[in-house]
């Protein structure tokens, strides 16, 4: 059973490296302190370049990732991005500096891109406020290169400055796949409503068929019927007739017959 002594401690591991601040806030919202990868080198914390976090065990970790990864300031800035962000696109290293908000692609459905806009700085603002892992969908435009990515946020402490470490997971074959197979099903769903319509069209003019059909056979019967009256009352008016003829008159004998006789 888990001690409750221990809970909301950090591990001594992490402690001893120096990877969490010894904030205990920092340690309920876990902000990584990554102070103590730098040693020495931080000695005024209000003004370190972060420009040269690539020289360090950190910038050589971050730039070990396949993945692009950026760190952005409370003001929004991005402060370093790793090879990732350059080798999948045609970037210069001119990240440094620029609004981490320029980055969010623009579409052109404005009332959309608006949106994209609204939540990844909202999400953005809030992993600043409660120093909480967080995430969020959008597109990225990295030089010439629209990455739909899902953006993973997380708390870094550097001394007494707040970062934001963003970690961007590459969607973008994933939601093409989805795109396609959306319109796809699209296509198909449409198909199966055009086919469904012609069945119920065929499907009517097959009963009004059977019900013209239907109809003609009571008239032929009909026909039928009307046809052996016919030639019932014709047979017995041919009856009535031989019935109500005189007999035939008597054959006479000719002259040459008598005189023979």
């Amino acid at each position: 059973m888990k001690n409750k002594a221990n809970e909301g401690q950090a591990s001594p591991v992490a402690e001893k490296n120096g990877l969490l601040s010894n904030d205990a806030n920092d340690l309920a919202t876990q902000s990584i302190d990554i102070s103590s990868l730098f040693g020495n080198n931080l000695e005024d914390a209000q003004s370190f370049d972060l420009r040269g976090i690539g020289s360090s065990s950190l910038g050589k970790l971050l730039d070990a990732l396949p993945i692009p990864a950026l760190m952005v300031n409370e003001l929004h800035f991005v402060v370093f991005g790793n090879d990732a962000c350059y080798s999948s696109s045609s970037l210069e290293r001119n990240l440094y500096g620029m609004p981490f908000t320029d980055l969010v692609a623009r579409s052109e459905n404005p009332p959309k891109a608006h949106d994209m806009f609204r939540r990844t700085t909202a999400i953005l603002e809030k992993a600043f406020a409660t120093r909480e892992p967080q995430r969020v969908e959008a597109v990225l435009q990295l030089g010439g290169k629209r990455i739909w990515g899902r953006l993973h946020f997380r708390s870094v402490r550097l001394a007494s400055q707040k970062h934001v470490l963003i970690l961007v997971e590459d969607m973008t074959l994933e939601k093409a796949t989805q795109r396609l197979d959306q319109r796809e099903g699209q296509r198909v769903r449409k198909q199966y409503r055009e086919l469904s319509a012609q069945v119920m069209q065929l499907g009517e003019r097959i009963k009004e068929a059977e019900e013209q059909l239907k109809g003609e056979r009571v008239a032929h019967e009909e026909t039928k019927g009307a046809l052996r009256r016919a030639m019932e009352r014709l047979k017995l008016q041919t009856v009535e007739s031989e019935n109500l003829a005189p007999p035939p008159a008597p054959r006479r004998q000719s002259t040459l017959a008598v005189m023979r006789t």
